[in-house]
């Protein structure tokens, strides 16, 4: 079992090393929270409860008015 798990980190390494060695080129661009407010409340929510990343199965009632201003922005 020792060495599986030393194979599998030796495997993500390599990966690693692929993805640095790639000529990226990368964009970035600025949405206003108020243009955004569902990745707002969800980053909040995730922020609130202290976790590095959250996974939500289906909208809470806090996410809903989020949702809908969204959807009905131009």
């Amino acid at each position: 079992f020792h060495h599986n798990k030393d194979v599998l980190h030796q495997d993500l390494i390599c990966k690693i090393h692929e993805l640095l060695e790639r000529n990226w080129w990368v964009e970035i661009g600025l949405i206003q929270r108020t243009a955004n407010g569902v990745a707002d409340t969800m980053t909040k929510k995730a922020a609130a409860q202290g976790l590095p990343h959250a996974e939500w199965l289906s909208p809470w009632n806090d996410i809903l008015p989020a949702l809908r201003q969204d959807s009905s922005a131009p």
